[in-house]
């Protein structure tokens, strides 16, 4: 088994809609082996090797779940929304990795408000998932942007 391609496939980003990260290293690990490598129109990644004999297909996805920023409060916390199916009760204190449009990574957490904060009625229920924000430690907006992270 080759524990270093199966880190990098794991680490990469890959949320619904922008697998590039996965695509790239396919092909980069399965170029020297295959004869062809092509794509289909939604975006599947397909190796050939020969064109006799027995096919045999190793099918996965390279999509997962994930988040979209949508807006930076001025406090610096970060609002989104999902991508794929979440449980909104498993989502908090979540850790997460925002990729920004420069290709960086920055590590992060879900928070929502103190649980002191809070009122009777509201820890009774589960929180919604925009009732949620991702922390990256930013002071402010201005500095959520400063790392790259912009909202729609």
């Amino acid at each position: 088994m080759n524990i270093e391609l199966l880190q990098h496939l794991c680490e990469a980003s890959a949320v619904s809609g922008d697998e590039q990260e996965v695509r790239s290293i396919l092909i980069k690990t399965l170029a020297p082996c295959a004869d062809e490598i092509s794509f289909d129109g939604l975006g599947s990644f397909i190796a050939r090797k020969g064109t006799r004999g027995p096919k045999v297909a190793i099918v996965g996805h390279m999509d997962e779940v994930g988040f979209m920023v949508t807006h930076i409060d001025e406090s610096g916390f970060i609002r989104f929304t999902t991508i794929g199916g979440w449980w909104n009760q498993s989502m908090l204190n979540h850790r997460v990795t925002v990729r920004c449009r420069s290709g960086a990574k920055i590590p992060g957490v879900i928070g929502s408000v103190a649980p002191h904060a809070l009122t009777e009625k509201q820890k009774q229920q589960p929180l919604s998932f925009d009732e949620m924000f991702i922390d990256i430690g930013a002071n402010c907006r201005e500095d959520v942007e400063k790392c790259g992270v912009f909202g729609w």
